[in-house]
């Protein structure tokens, strides 16, 4: 089951999440931005204009218990970019293995001072 979502005001960025369709657990979201090629006189015969294509997906997988929630344990995310300048792919995988709740964090974590 999939489900896309619009975002506030004049957005050419599309976003679609996926859910099981068990348990509704989100397991997959898919942002997508299009920029269309400039339009207008090309001075140059040998230059191409093309779209520009962005696709990010993020993944979770391997649900499991902890601390009385049903978590992912797996999360990836791949990025492709496709434009006049050439393209780009990558995957990242972050495997979760240790999950702490109601941690104390010490205040100064939050003290940002410019040097």
């Amino acid at each position: 089951m999939n489900l896309k979502y619009l975002p506030r005001g004049n957005s050419d960025l599309k976003v679609t999440l996926f859910f099981e369709q068990e348990t509704f657990r989100h397991v997959r979201t898919e942002y997508e931005r299009t920029v269309s090629a400039p339009m207008g006189k090309v001075e140059y015969t040998n230059v191409q204009e093309r779209d520009a294509r962005y696709k990010m997906v993020e993944e979770f997988s391997l649900f499991k218990l902890e601390g009385g929630l049903t978590l992912p344990h797996i999360y990836t995310i791949k990025v492709s970019i496709d434009t006049v300048n050439g393209t780009y792919v990558a995957e990242w995988t972050i495997k979760l293995t240790q999950f702490e709740f109601n941690q104390k964090i010490d205040q100064s974590v939050f003290n940002v001072s410019a040097n």
